[in-house]
């Protein structure tokens, strides 16, 4: 199979994954220029204030169910200009597209075993980053006396996090970005 170019490969693998917008990487985008600001809302995308600074939520509201930004031409310049680490690696050379493929579908396997763990567990809100639905789990009381396989389970979940979590700080994250993460 030829390997597709720099470029359409790289679309490619972004659509393939979506975890920046996808409340998989980061729980949120500051937007702290006024175009953006502007630009954003005019697109109809409702913004959350804190501090006197806006945020993009996440998951965002602008991502399609096949990954694909509905705002990508007037989208703000902090998700323009993102690349993980896997797209660094792509657009460096250092890695194939089918090695870089393989990077995200063994992430999306992290993601989709975790997502269900959380089902199991009774947390449905998709609406919410997967680590905030982790944490909320994880902190509510632990019940000694109910059924084994809800303790089981959540052993099972506080493993898939902390495997997902290393994972996505090894191969999409930079320190800095994975820094940012742990103190948000």
């Amino acid at each position: 199979m030829k390997e597709p170019t720099n470029a359409a490969a790289a679309k490619q693998l972004c659509t393939d994954c979506g975890f920046c917008c996808s409340g998989v990487l980061f729980i949120d985008v500051r937007i702290e220029d006024k175009q953006d600001l502007d630009r954003v809302v005019n697109c109809g995308v409702e913004l959350e204030q804190h501090d006197n600074q806006n945020f993009l939520i996440q998951p965002c509201h602008c991502l399609d169910e096949r990954s694909h930004c509905k705002i990508y031409d007037k989208r703000p310049n902090m998700c323009a200009s993102f690349e993980c680490g896997v797209l660094k690696h792509l657009k460096t050379g250092d890695w194939s597209f089918s090695k870089c493929k393989k990077t995200v579908q063994e992430a999306q396997v992290h993601v989709s075993s975790l997502t269900n763990t959380l089902l199991k567990l009774g947390n449905l809100d998709v609406g919410v980053p997967l680590f905030l639905r982790t944490e909320e789990v994880l902190s509510q009381p632990w019940d000694l006396d109910g059924p084994d396989s809800v303790l089981e389970l959540r052993d099972q979940l506080f493993q898939q996090s902390a495997d997902l979590s290393s994972f996505l700080e090894t191969h999409f994250l930079s320190e800095e970005e994975a820094q940012e993460r742990e103190e948000s």
